[in-house]
């Protein structure tokens, strides 16, 4: 099978870096969704040395794919259609699991009303084929860079117990609902991913790419800064002495609760309760402390 050629185009002088380690494991990853096999695996073999790329060329392949891999971004075609003539663009952003993961559509029609239905159908970006592929690369890049951002922004408020008026509503119904679910399970120290994935209504794979994706942390991070952020701030309005904090906190052990706190907030729990409170106690403090030990992921 010959590979599809792509256009040539001038291309001006652009010098993109789409992964500071190419061959790094943490790589941002595509998934390309495209019935036309020839397209889809050249377009693969464009993007392999700068992404991890998955491939798909039925719509049903590429829902199972988006579930399983939870792409940073997709690619696909505007008339991909689901086996119930559902397009797929809407499908991918009607479930739960798939709805924060950004889409290009990719399309031959030039026409204002195929540009409108993609967008209406939820799409991130609309790009006419052919198209330059420097251009496509940009948009890639723009809209993943942006998704970092959110995340950022997000991680910032994950621990909260009120969502941000401008958060995209997917995405703060997500933090609602596993704000609730953390919440009601605080001391309860058998509380467990499983159980946190069950009361989300996810898979246990799927629940850590959702809170990877929104918020930067993993479900047992999460959970446990949470804790300890909670154990400050009642420290700090003095609802109880140490032992009975971490009690209230979810954690059994005492000594594993010091150790935790200490190099989570740099301060014993004793002292902590003598230091003059801080505006910046919980959410600030686990941004910066996440910086330090290397960023968002």
């Amino acid at each position: 099978m010959k590979p599809y050629i792509f256009p040539t185009f001038s291309e001006p002088e652009i010098f993109l870096s789409l992964s500071a380690e190419p061959r790094s494991n943490n790589r941002c990853t595509l998934l390309i969704i495209d019935a036309d096999e020839r397209f889809a695996a050249s377009l693969a073999t464009v993007f392999q040395n700068n992404y991890n790329v998955h491939l798909a060329n039925t719509s049903e392949h590429g829902l199972a794919l988006a579930q399983r891999v939870m792409p940073d971004l997709i690619l696909t075609e505007l008339m991909m259609l689901t086996e119930e003539g559902m397009p797929l663009c809407s499908q991918l952003k009607q479930q739960n699991s798939t709805c924060h993961i950004p889409v290009i559509l990719l399309s031959e029609q030039t026409d204002h009303y195929s540009k409108m239905k993609g967008l209406y159908l939820g799409a991130d970006d609309f790009v006419v084929r052919p198209f330059h592929f420097l251009e496509l690369q940009m948009r890639i890049q723009n809209l993943i860079q942006s998704r970092k951002m959110l995340q950022q922004k997000y991680s910032k408020t994950a621990t909260q117990t009120t969502a941000v008026a401008n958060m995209p509503s997917e995405d703060e119904r997500f933090l609602q609902q596993v704000m609730a679910v953390a919440e009601k399970n605080m001391e309860n120290s058998s509380f467990n991913i499983a159980a946190f994935a069950r009361e989300m209504g996810l898979s246990r794979a799927q629940l850590y790419r959702r809170l990877i994706a929104v918020t930067g942390y993993s479900a047992n991070d999460f959970m446990r800064r949470l804790r300890l952020q909670r154990a400050a701030e009642m420290l700090h309005k003095k609802v109880g002495n140490v032992s009975e904090v971490a009690y209230r906190v979810g954690f059994t052990s005492l000594s594993y609760f010091a150790r935790c706190f200490k190099e989570h907030h740099h301060s014993s729990p004793s002292d902590y309760t003598r230091q003059p409170q801080r505006p910046e106690i919980g959410v600030d403090y686990l941004i910066r402390r996440k910086a330090e030990i290397g960023g968002i992921a």
